[in-house]
C-alpha cells in the first residue's frame, strides 16, 4: 500500500476540489490523526504508573497477611483453650 503524506494529499486534492477545500480537508485529517494518537497513548502504562500499582499491591498483600495472622492467632488461642478445657474436665 502506498504511503500518502499530507503534502501529497493536498497536492492531489488541490487539482480536484480547489485550494481552499483541499487545505481544509488536509487540516481536518491532520487534526484527526493527532487526536487519534493522543487517545491511543492514554492507555500506555508508564514506569511511574507501574511502580505505583506494584506499591498498591504490596500494601494490599501486607494488609491481607496481617489479617491472616490475626485470624491464625485467634484460632490457636481458641484451640488451646478448648484443649485446656478438655484436660481439666477429666
Amino acid at each position: 500500500m502506498a504511503t500518502v503524506t499530507l503534502t501529497k494529499l493536498y497536492a492531489i486534492l488541490e487539482d480536484k476540489i480547489g485550494r481552499q477545500q483541499a487545505e481544509a480537508l488536509t487540516t481536518y485529517v491532520d487534526e484527526k490523526i493527532k487526536e487519534e494518537a493522543i487517545e491511543s497513548t492514554k492507555e500506555i502504562a508508564t514506569k511511574d504508573y507501574v511502580r505505583a500499582e506494584i506499591e498498591n499491591v504490596r500494601v494490599e498483600i501486607h494488609k491481607s497477611t496481617a489479617t491472616l495472622q490475626q485470624w491464625f492467632i485467634g484460632v490457636i488461642i481458641a484451640l488451646v483453650l478448648s484443649f485446656i478445657g478438655l484436660y481439666l474436665k477429666k
